[in-house]
């Protein structure tokens, strides 16, 4: 699997499209007008999409989040942008990274450490190419080709990847993409791009390969890494606050048998008192258990409410957003009644 970031020859708004249309017409003009980063990683035998992340800048967290999603199905990405009969079901253990030397795959002392660190954590090799020598992954740089000719160039806003092909266009002024937008119409192509004949397939499609290829054992998914590894390797750090009933974070409850016998360890002992905050670990895309770091260790705790395995941070946010909007409509629609 090659790994790269690519700067986006589009240059869109800073902005959700929600925020947009409520801004009056002083605040649009003052939005600024951005190129973002795509971090990607590409399965070179299938020619198949495993993961990306967009990003301002390339960075440690995005390409953790890029890696993390190479063990996920992402088929419900493209049911949230109206592909309900298409699938992204491409997941595998990684057996070969390969990157170039930029700061978010592994440049030491500099940052990204943690990217090579997470590869060996959940069974992989970690490969860094040449700095400047790009034919070495020739394929994640045609592909950046690809994404260039046959998507961004047909968007409002686009660069053209230099400033002699604008002509007199301007894509600062052009630009109305937002970034919410911007990630719907990518996913999109993503699926347009997975369902199109490749000439380095033989005029296979990247889809077709898959469900050719992943039959071997070498894509054997009972051997990839657990919910706790794919945690504590791609994860990301927060507070959480600590009760009687046990973790309190993002109002759902975490305990176990550790954290219960907490209650009854000397204060000294304990991981934090109640009121106070702990530094926990999350999965954004499954927060059905939590790693707490206690004594330099990550415990494992899981959610108290079942429900929640599986479940993506986005889809609770979006929950409880809704929870949060039907109470107010509820109480607005009996207000006279008080």
């Amino acid at each position: 699997v090659q790994f790269d970031a690519w700067k986006m020859h589009v240059m869109t708004l800073d902005t959700t499209r929600e925020r947009y249309n409520n801004m009056t017409v002083e605040q649009r003009s003052k939005v600024k007008r951005v190129r973002r980063w795509v971090i990607v990683g590409l399965d070179i035998a299938t020619r198949a999409i495993l993961g990306f992340s967009f990003c301002s800048a390339p960075n440690q967290e995005a390409s953790l989040q890029a890696l993390r999603m190479c063990f996920s199905d992402k088929t419900d990405m493209l049911k949230n942008v109206g592909l309900n009969n298409s699938r992204w079901n491409f997941r595998a253990p990684l057996h070969l990274i390969s990157t170039d030397s930029g700061n978010e795959f592994g440049r030491h002392p500099f940052g990204g450490a943690q990217f090579g660190e997470a590869v060996r954590r959940l069974g992989g090799t970690l490969l860094n190419a040449t700095t400047g020598v790009p034919e070495l992954r020739g394929h994640i740089e045609r592909l950046f080709l690809t994404f260039d000719l046959k998507w961004a160039r047909y968007l409002h806003g686009a660069t053209a990847g230099a400033v002699h092909l604008r002509n007199d266009r301007k894509p600062s002024e052009e630009a109305c993409i937002t970034d919410d937008e911007l990630h719907r119409l990518f996913v999109q192509f993503i699926d347009e791009y997975h369902n199109t004949p490749h000439r380095g397939l033989g005029l296979a499609t990247p889809a077709g390969t898959w469900d050719k290829l992943s039959k071997n054992v070498q894509f054997d998914q009972t051997q990839m890494p657990g919910p706790t590894a794919l945690r504590e390797a791609c994860g990301i750090y927060q507070t959480a606050g600590i009760s009687d009933s046990g973790i309190r974070w993002k109002n759902l409850t975490y305990s176990n048998g550790i954290v219960r016998d907490q209650r009854m360890a000397a204060a000294a002992d304990q991981f934090a008192q109640p009121g106070h905050n702990l530094e926990i670990m999350i999965d954004p895309l499954d927060i059905g258990a939590i790693s707490v770091l206690a004594g330099g260790d990550l415990i494992s705790v899981p959610c108290l409410d079942e429900d929640m395995r599986g479940r993506s941070l986005e889809w609770w946010n979006g929950k409880q957003a809704k929870r949060k909007a039907d109470a107010a409509s509820d109480a607005a629609a009996h207000a006279k009644a008080r």
